[in-house]
């Protein structure tokens, strides 16, 4: 008979709200209109489907740097050798995207979604892209996560460890979330 270990990794918070937060981002989108998918708050403000357009972007430009760094594929920037560095720019990045943060991160131009609109799929694409995420994290689980350090994928000074990689991707997810929240509740929303 098989023995099965149900201790906790510390990859398991980050599943279950990972799965939380796109069963969240999938009950706020369901029945929307392409109009309540595209209206936006006010001019340069982004519709509910560029911020889905946007966490699917930045949270794919992530997949190939895992996968590399859990080969051991690739080589490593200068700034994933500095002690430390990696720990504090992974606790600066969580932090940014927790509710209430003071701080306010703007996308770099190659996570941002583009201006037209944006086709209904996009709901369909995160959720699928997020289920693929999860399964990466649960493969990942019996590593030793604080150990493997990547690069971010939008700036190569950047690093964290893997565990704090994860993390980011759901507390940027989590704030993304918030955010389609925050746009339904605007004044002006369409009511169909």
């Amino acid at each position: 008979m098989a023995v099965v270990d149900h201790r906790e990794t510390p990859l398991d918070p980050c599943i279950s709200e990972l799965a939380a937060t796109l069963r969240d981002i999938g009950q706020q989108c369901a029945g929307l209109s392409d109009a309540q998918l595209n209206w936006r708050p006010r001019p340069g403000a982004w519709s509910v489907a560029q911020v889905l357009e946007h966490l699917v972007i930045a949270n794919e430009s992530y997949v190939i740097p895992i996968q590399n760094a859990l080969g051991g594929v690739g080589r490593r920037t200068i700034w994933q050798h500095v002690p430390l560095l990696p720990r504090l720019y992974g606790a600066l990045l969580v932090a940014a995207f927790s509710p209430g943060a003071s701080v306010s991160i703007q996308a770099p131009e190659l996570w941002r979604p583009p201006d037209g609109s944006i086709d209904r799929s996009v709901v369909a694409r995160l959720d699928a892209q997020g289920e693929r995420l999860g399964d990466l994290m649960r493969r990942c689980r019996d590593r030793e996560l604080t150990r493997i350090i990547i690069a971010s994928p939008a700036a190569p000074f950047v690093v964290y460890h893997l565990l704090d990689a994860f993390r980011i991707i759901v507390a940027h997810l989590r704030h993304h979330a918030a955010q389609v929240a925050e746009i339904r509740r605007a004044a002006g929303f369409p009511e169909a």
